[in-house]
């Protein structure tokens, strides 16, 4: 297979499941086509791509097998205690209280795999919450990938799916079967799984029960897509939860992404998307749009702005061409293929900035928290006066729910670089949460006004991935829900 075919192959499956494909994956992308071609009897791998291509019955069946030899499957029960303590303590009575009059509970398990993270949330609800005994609860699983699926509704697992589990849990929801646990009937039967392509499917779609969800559980999925598919299918699922229900992901797995309709939720521990409540009659979202403007913004009162330094960093050394791939890796979402290449150059006696800066952004987006926190410390020590690498920090602080340290770390980016306009608007955020609004409506007012005028390089500091109209509607829609006009106001 030639560079091209593969570079073609690539690009077909990113199409049709959403999956990145990145060139370190090459070698498992080779023999998985030749196995297939073998099976199929296609003879050469052009005529598997054209079969492939074109919509039939019989393709179908065969995206659905080649699925399941491209995605990992690696899961076990209650993975992440914090994440499933918020759902138990926070998440499900929240919406409990909201659905009083209907009782009825929806909740979707995206991406399950092979089921251990729906029963972890059925059994969840048999042994804490008792009151739902008398719901219409709907406790739904889709994956991708058929095998997963089959595996999911048989319910038998392995001792390596109980690491970290209750002995106790276990005795009481499943039943012993040779070197395998099964769940047990009564948990089994209250759990649905069905095949489904986040990518390729409609969602919501009511004929197969994905619509009017009150938690969407879709964890560590988003990192096998690339950029522009995390903000589709993203968006997707806000359209899926019934307003006031809740998103929850992988750590960092919507780093920069602006989503609207959604408000991020801080808890201990975990971080999680909220759908907006429907607005009071007569009320309104539309904001009035901004007057375009030349010359340059005046920055926030509440923000101290100093001359932008001149670093005494030692110069910069031009990216090696692994770098320089690697940084390509990165921007197209291929975040894994990206690390192969730059852990490498480490080694050498001085790395350069750029080598920690994207390490600490990839580790960022895998939920290696600690990992790029450790990378921005190095980075710094080459360049102190980096504004993006706060601002990285700002984010992996946030993530882990310091929001000291988050504020901080944000304040120290509007010290180094007056017009970053990320950090506005995060900094602001972070004041309305404490219930200082004046001042956040200024930090927004600032980056309205930022957002309103040509920008750098004609992107966003701190949301690459969002156009400035994105952002300006973004900023627009936080002033709104804060003042309760799409006016903006203008400190004297």
């Amino acid at each position: 297979m030639t560079e091209i075919e593969a570079a073609a192959w690539r690009r077909l499956i990113n199409e049709r499941l959403g999956l990145r494909i990145g060139k370190k994956e090459d070698t498992t992308l080779r023999r998985t086509i030749h196995e297939r071609v073998s099976v199929t009897g296609l003879v050469e791998a052009a005529n598997y791509l054209d079969f492939l291509s074109k919509e039939t019955p019989a393709s179908e069946l065969e995206w659905e097998t080649l699925a399941g030899r491209l995605t990992i499957n690696e899961t076990y029960f209650f993975r992440d205690a914090r994440q499933f303590d918020v759902f138990r303590t926070i998440l499900v009575p929240q919406r409990i209280r909201e659905r009083q009059r209907e009782k009825t509970l929806r909740i979707w398990s995206a991406g399950c795999s092979t089921g251990e993270e729906l029963y972890s949330i059925a059994i969840l609800l048999d042994l804490h919450i008792p009151e739902l005994a008398d719901w219409n609860v709907t406790l739904l699983g889709t994956d991708v990938n058929p095998e997963n699926v089959r595996r999911a509704r048989d319910g038998r697992y392995r001792e390596w799916s109980f690491r970290g589990v209750d002995a106790r849990v276990r005795e009481q929801y499943f039943q012993g079967d040779g070197k395998e646990w099964r769940v047990i009937d009564r948990i089994r039967k209250r759990v649905r799984f069905e095949v489904s392509n986040l990518v390729a499917d409609a969602i919501p779609d009511p004929l197969n029960e994905i619509h009017s969800m009150d938690v969407i559980l879709c964890r560590n999925v988003f990192i096998y897509f690339d950029s522009a598919t995390v903000r589709t299918v993203a968006e997707r699922m806000i359209r899926t939860l019934m307003p006031g229900g809740y998103l929850v992901t992988g750590h960092a797995e919507l780093y920069a992404q602006l989503l609207d309709g959604i408000d991020t939720i801080h808890h201990p521990g975990s971080l999680v998307y909220q759908r907006e409540m429907p607005l009071l009659a007569g009320s309104t979202r539309v904001a009035k749009p901004v007057e375009r403007r030349s010359e340059e913004p005046k920055p926030s009162r509440d923000v101290v702005v100093r001359p932008q330094p001149k670093s005494n960093a030692k110069p910069r050394v031009v990216a090696e061409p692994t770098l320089t791939e690697a940084q390509g890796l990165a921007a197209r979402g291929s975040y894994r293929a990206a690390v192969e290449l730059v852990e490498p150059l480490l080694k050498n006696p001085t790395p350069p900035f750029e080598a920690h800066y994207l390490l600490a952004e990839c580790y960022a987006h895998l939920g290696r928290r600690e990992d790029a926190a450790a990378q921005c410390k190095r980075a710094l020590e080459r360049d102190p006066l980096s504004a993006k690498t706060y601002f990285l920090l700002a984010k992996i602080a946030e993530d882990a729910d310091d929001q000291g340290n988050a504020r901080t770390y944000l304040e120290k980016v509007l010290y180094l670089d007056a017009a970053f306009t990320g950090a506005y608007i995060d900094l602001g955020s972070a004041l309305k949460r404490s219930g200082e609004t004046t001042r956040a409506l200024r930090l927004w007012e600032t980056a309205t006004g930022l957002l309103s005028s040509p920008l750098r390089d004609g992107k966003v500091p701190g949301y690459p991935d969002a156009s400035p109209a994105e952002a300006l509607s973004h900023v627009q829609r936080l002033i709104q829900q804060t003042t309760g006009s799409g006016e903006s106001r203008r400190s004297t």
